[in-house]
C-alpha cells in the first residue's frame, strides 16, 4: 500500500490532481526481478495528472474509482490479458488512492486508505466470481 500512498501524497504536495489512471500490460513483465517476486505484477498503471482546474479528477468517490478500475480490468481480461489477484489489488488501490490528490474534496487519508483496501478486496472477489474456474488456478 505504501507505494501508492506515497505517490499520491507526493502528487498532492506538487499540487497535481489525478485526472486519469490507465491500466496497461507491464513493459517488463518478463523481467527476472518481476517474475521472481512473491507477487509478480503483469500490469502497470499510467497516472495522468494536471494542475487543479485544468481537468476533472479521475473520481470523486471511492466507489467511482473502484468501478473505473474494475471496468479497465474486465476490458483487459476480455482482450485476453491474464493477470493476478495482486494486479487487481494494485490497480484498484491506486485508483481509489487518487482521491488523495483531489484538493476540492475534503478527505481523511486514513479513511481513503481503508476504503482502498476494502474496495481492492471486493474487486478481487468480484473478478474471481465473474471469471469462473480460472480463479481456482490463481488467475484472474
Amino acid at each position: 500500500m505504501s507505494g501508492w500512498h506515497e505517490v499520491m501524497c507526493a502528487l498532492h504536495e506538487a499540487q497535481l490532481v489525478v485526472t486519469a489512471v490507465q491500466t496497461v500490460m507491464a513493459e517488463m513483465s518478463t523481467s527476472v526481478a518481476k517474475s521472481s517476486s512473491s507477487f509478480p505484477s503483469h500490469l502497470d498503471s499510467l497516472v495522468v495528472c494536471r494542475k487543479p482546474g485544468s481537468g476533472e479528477p479521475w473520481a470523486r468517490t471511492a466507489a467511482e474509482a473502484a468501478v473505473k478500475a474494475a471496468r479497465a480490468l474486465r476490458n483487459l481480461r476480455s482482450a485476453g490479458m491474464v493477470f493476478t489477484d495482486g494486479d487487481v489489488v494494485s490497480v484498484v488501490r491506486g485508483s481509489v488512492l487518487s482521491l488523495l490528490t483531489n484538493a476540492s474534496e475534503c478527505v481523511e487519508a486514513e479513511d481513503v486508505v481503508a476504503e482502498a483496501e476494502e474496495r481492492a478486496d471486493a474487486a478481487v472477489a468480484q473478478l474471481k466470481t465473474s471469471r469462473g474456474n480460472d480463479s481456482a488456478n490463481g488467475r484472474t
